[in-house]
């Protein structure tokens, strides 16, 4: 089944915009039923923010997911002027916000001790160098908490785009195709209200029109 409503913009290269619809059977039927079929159970799913923290939200919600932690890190990717045009350095926050299973406010922190069993979340993979880059964190992280266990992190994306494969993966995309998600939508349909144009037609996911 395809999803999506391409656009070819300006500079020639195709957008794809999504509905929240869509975004939900990408992930069900995607990555998180290869997930819920596998023998795979994490005890802490960590969204990669930004674009992680919607699948990772929506997956520790459901019935077979409510018992894991969640946890979410910032990663980013900077340019300077030493670096040339495609060269960029990647960072990572040194802290890993956990929220319990629980959903305890009061029991908020950052921790260092994730369990054995831990999957990395984020929406698209891009170059697979920003989850390459958590993941060998991470993984550090836990042979130093749980030096005797065997270790098991994993990666789920709901498109998957490149040559990095995530274990659980959704919808395939070409690499020259631009992914508008449904909350980026959102927030350009803010700058629509507010009068900010850039000359590309406005999706209105919430409503599923477009506004010219």
């Amino acid at each position: 089944m395809s999803y999506g409503r391409k656009y070819i913009l300006p500079n020639g290269k195709t957008a794809i915009y999504y509905t929240w619809c869509e975004y939900r059977d990408i992930l069900y039927y995607g990555p998180y039923t290869q997930l819920k079929n596998s023998s795979f159970r994490p005890e802490t799913i960590i969204g990669v923010v930004r674009g992680g923290y919607f699948p990772t939200d929506i997956i520790t919600r459901t019935r077979k997911f409510m018992k894991s932690a969640i946890g979410y890190v910032s990663s980013r990717s900077y340019h300077d002027e030493t670096m040339s045009q495609d060269e960029n350095t990647w960072c990572m926050s040194d802290e890993i916000l956990l929220l319990p299973p629980e959903e305890s406010i009061n029991q908020l922190q950052l921790s260092r001790d994730l369990g054995k069993d831990v999957l990395i979340v984020d929406e698209l993979p891009q170059t697979g160098r920003t989850l390459l880059m958590v993941k060998a964190n991470i993984m550090e992280r836990l042979r130093q908490n749980r030096p005797n266990d065997i270790l098991q992190l994993k990666t789920l994306t709901v498109w998957q785009k490149g040559d990095f494969q995530p274990d659980f993966y959704g919808e395939e995309v070409p690499n020259d195709v631009w992914i508008v998600t449904p909350w980026e939508s959102e927030a350009r349909v803010l700058d629509y209200r507010d009068g900010v144009r850039d000359g590309n037609p406005v999706f209105d996911p919430s409503r599923d029109e477009w506004l010219y």
